[in-house]
């Protein structure tokens, strides 16, 4: 769910065969595709599941020719997730960040960049008492998360110890995903979704309209 992952996606034969790998061997939709590219001649790609009471399905790893790493096809980086998204790392890939939607955490752990691996995991955002839950993330130059709250309507920046920053609030509660993205990479796009909640379908004209934030 970031431009980064689609461009290689599109372009990369190997990338392309390992996310197709996982999608074939789980019969399972996947949900929030990053690429770790603080290294980006030896990317690592974090594919999540989006069932229900699943886990962390897989961490794939390609070597600096691009070809898969087949020793990291089953890492399985966790498990006891309920809703994953939001995954992406520090921007010395040292530290990933995951949220566990429905248990209204962000998680921090420590990354390897050598293998992959994760360890230390600790509770680094609680949204329990937010009035929505954390959706996609991505995290900036400087190192801040930024995420955004879905049922929420607002986008939240976190520090890197973890304390609000920033909030920006929006006229849609569906918020579901946040990237960087033009030619200098200094605007914020938001997704929203227009799926009904609970049967009930959003009120808002802007639900499943894509934004922009300059400035």
């Amino acid at each position: 769910n970031s431009w980064h992952s689609h461009s290689h996606y599109k372009k990369d034969e190997y990338f392309r065969a390992s996310v197709d790998y996982v999608s074939k061997r789980t019969h399972k939709s996947l949900n929030a595709v990053k690429v770790e590219c603080a290294t980006c001649h030896n990317p690592r790609i974090s594919v999540t599941s989006t069932d229900e009471n699943y886990e962390i399905e897989a961490v794939l790893g390609l070597d600096k020719n691009s070809k898969v790493n087949k020793a990291v096809h089953d890492n399985k980086l966790d498990e006891g997730i309920i809703v994953s998204n939001g995954p992406c790392w520090s921007p010395d890939g040292r530290t990933f960040y995951f949220a566990d939607t429905w248990k209204n955490v962000i998680y921090a752990y420590d990354y390897d960049l050598a293998t992959g691996a994760v360890s230390n995991r600790r509770d680094w955002v609680s949204t329990a008492k937010d009035p929505g839950a954390p959706d996609g993330s991505t995290v900036d130059a400087e190192g801040y998360l930024w995420n955004a709250q879905v049922y929420g309507n607002r986008i939240l920046r976190y520090a890197p110890d973890g304390r609000v920053d920033r909030v920006i609030e929006f006229p849609v509660r569906s918020l579901t995903s946040v990237m960087f993205g033009g030619p200098d990479l200094d605007i914020l796009y938001v997704t929203s979704m227009a799926r009904p909640i609970k049967g009930v379908p959003p009120k808002e004209a802007e639900a499943g309209h894509l934004f922009a934030i300059k400035g």
